[in-house]
């Protein structure tokens, strides 16, 4: 339904107290926007909140959001649920997140890039 998904694009969701919404299943990035926060924060263990987490420190670091609310199918696979017990401390790192206005994952994505290119 491409009218009412260029409808929704920019305000499904984006203010007030929902302005830090995401549905991590479809979530997507580009490249130089992820590398400025260093991706996902590998401090997150368990169930929880690493997709909200990814997505307020780009908010933080000012890249705006976009939803494709009538604009794509997702499908679900049925799978067991995991276990909750990190939440609290998932939900604690992420309220830091917030108040702190944090844009880097401390714990992220620049481990793995190495810093040197290696000549052809």
């Amino acid at each position: 339904m491409p009218l009412l998904q260029h409808l929704f694009a920019h305000y499904y969701k984006n203010g007030g107290r929902n302005k830090y919404y995401v549905k991590g299943c479809n979530m997507a990035f580009w490249r130089k926007d992820l590398l400025k926060v260093n991706g996902y924060d590998e401090s997150f263990v368990g169930w929880g909140l690493e997709d909200n987490d990814i997505a307020i420190r780009l908010l933080n670091a000012g890249i705006k959001k976009r939803f494709l609310k009538f604009g794509g199918i997702c499908y679900h696979l049925n799978h067991f649920l995991a276990s909750r017990t990190g939440e609290e401390e998932n939900r604690n790192r992420l309220d830091r997140v917030i108040n702190d206005k944090i844009i880097k994952a401390e714990n992220g994505m620049n481990q793995y890039i190495d810093p040197k290119p290696q000549e052809s």
